[in-house]
């Protein structure tokens, strides 16, 4: 019978993993204010098993969220807030490692903190509601040659 070795620890360059296992990034959206927190540092903490776990996409720039509650780690509450996610899964014997993401030009311009793209305009569309009746704003792309100074 074939000896297999998936729960034989392993090295990943200098990172000695416990097992062959990675865990893959699934987001979950639980970064209120994009701050990482307890709930997220439980949820990792209880997969810290696994050889190598991989979080969710982290926006490492203000103009990288695309959607609400995904985590940052450009502020010092996030830097913090990631600590806080780390040490729990570390006391544990996990690797964590960060899965960088931007959401780039498709991101909604209302989502960006500071700077907007100039391939954006914003147009308030009558034939889109809310729930509670009020219009929503629409995103309107240009193309990035289109655009004059």
């Amino acid at each position: 019978m074939k000896a297999y070795k998936l729960f034989e620890e392993t090295k990943l360059g200098a990172t000695t993993l416990l097992n062959h296992i990675v865990m893959a990034p699934m987001t979950r959206c639980r970064a209120i204010d994009n701050i990482p927190n307890n709930l997220m540092a439980n949820y990792y903490e209880q997969r810290c098993q696994a050889g190598l776990i991989i979080t969710e996409g982290t926006s490492p720039s203000p103009n990288g969220l695309g959607y609400a509650r995904i985590p940052g780690i450009f502020s010092k509450q996030q830097i913090e807030g990631w600590k806080i996610v780390t040490n729990a899964v570390h006391s544990n014997g996990g690797k964590i490692f960060i899965q960088l993401m931007h959401c780039g030009r498709i991101s909604h311009p209302l989502k960006k903190i500071k700077e907007r793209s100039p391939s954006h305009r914003l147009k308030r569309c009558e034939h889109l509601s809310r729930n509670n009746g009020s219009n929503c704003i629409c995103s309107i792309m240009k193309s990035i040659d289109v655009i004059k100074n």
